[in-house]
């Protein structure tokens, strides 16, 4: 693949150049993501763990809980991960890849059925299912469960491997 002077620093991730096939990976994995997944950005984790770290191995546990923990503690969804796991393996162009393309499946399905909600919204079964998950919209969310857990995960594989002293 030949590059213009300069702009081989666009795809440059944490292992070196990244070929375009790569990017291409990038893309259709995190469509994907953005498409399938449902729930909030932690229900989205153990899709893309298994992707990223055990499909593709682009990163390893460690990065990707590292990954994980950024997007938690950052203002906006957690599903800016893909962002994040983007950079790293195809640098400024796999993040935008890797965003744009986790982001934009729930953005069209919002642009083509917004016509079809004011025939919708009046079906009392839709009435029922929307006032259902107003009173319990955790119903839908892993939430802090989900957070605890990763935080307990991430102590005890530093734990183990002899990063923090062992709690005995």
């Amino acid at each position: 693949m030949v590059f213009i002077s300069g702009f081989d620093r666009l795809w440059t991730g944490m292992y070196g150049l990244a070929p375009l096939a790569t990017v291409g990976a990038l893309f259709l994995f995190f469509l994907k993501a953005g498409a399938f997944v449902f729930g909030s950005g932690l229900a989205s984790v153990p899709f893309l763990y298994g992707g990223v770290v055990e499909k593709f191995h682009w990163l390893t546990e460690q990065q990707f809980v590292d990954a994980v923990a950024v997007a938690m503690i950052t203002p906006g969804p957690v599903l800016i991960t893909a962002a994040f796991i983007g950079y790293l393996v195809a640098g400024p162009v796999g993040a935008f890849v890797a965003a744009g393309a986790v982001f934009a499946p729930p953005y069209f399905i919002v642009i083509v059925a917004a016509p079809y909600y004011r025939r919708f919204a009046q079906n009392r079964q839709v009435k029922a299912s929307s006032r259902a998950l107003q009173r319990r919209p955790w119903a839908l969310s892993p939430g802090p469960p989900t957070f605890w857990r990763v935080v307990l995960w991430s102590i005890c594989q530093r734990c183990s491997s002899g990063l923090l002293p062992s709690p005995s």
